[in-house]
């Protein structure tokens, strides 16, 4: 089974209660995948700089999605039989494959800017306050920074040069030395 499923609407309850009776897991974490799932398909037909919901695959991600895809979820009947517990395995692992989200947890580090990359942002920032895609994408190999961090850049610039125009302190760069 390497097909991928992209569901187009939500399975019926009757079907997510078969679902939920051959693998062990309770209805709603089925239905709430669906859900994700769906979403997450929707956002991806959003090629977009400002869709985070969506970074950037690298080779290594899309591998181990090849990997995933290619191990079927096997179910046992003998894990349906009345009288004995019907996860028997590690729920976490099930859960994990059913958000579909490994190591999401973690949150990334703060990037620590150069003062040439500074320098350059704060440069294209008084020039044009909201780039189009292709000056992202510029400065993103210029400055060897991730396109969404250069887009996250911009958008905290923008609103710290709202918030000193609202305080009348529009000396004030955009920027601080220890962001």
């Amino acid at each position: 089974m390497a097909t991928q499923l992209i569901p187009e609407d939500l399975p019926s309850d009757d079907e997510i209660n078969k679902m939920s009776t051959l693998s062990g897991l309770p209805h709603k974490v089925i239905k709430h995948w669906f859900r994700n799932t769906l979403f997450k398909e929707r956002q991806r037909d959003k090629d977009s700089p400002y869709n985070f919901n969506n970074p950037p695959t690298t080779a290594l991600e899309e591998s181990k999605e090849d990997v995933v895809q290619s191990q079927p979820l096997t179910l046992s009947p003998c894990s349906l039989s009345p009288g004995l517990p019907v996860n028997t395995g590690p729920q976490t692992q099930s859960t994990d494959f059913f958000r579909g989200e490994p190591n999401r947890g973690r949150r990334s580090s703060r990037t620590r800017f150069t003062e040439q990359q500074l320098e350059t942002l704060q440069g294209v920032f008084e020039a044009t306050p909201y780039p189009r895609e292709e000056e992202y994408d510029r400065l993103s190999a210029l400055l060897s920074l991730p396109n969404r961090v250069i887009v996250v850049w911009f958008q905290n610039a923008r609103q710290r040069a709202r918030k000193n125009q609202d305080r009348g302190t529009d000396d004030e760069p955009p920027y601080t030395k220890s962001a």
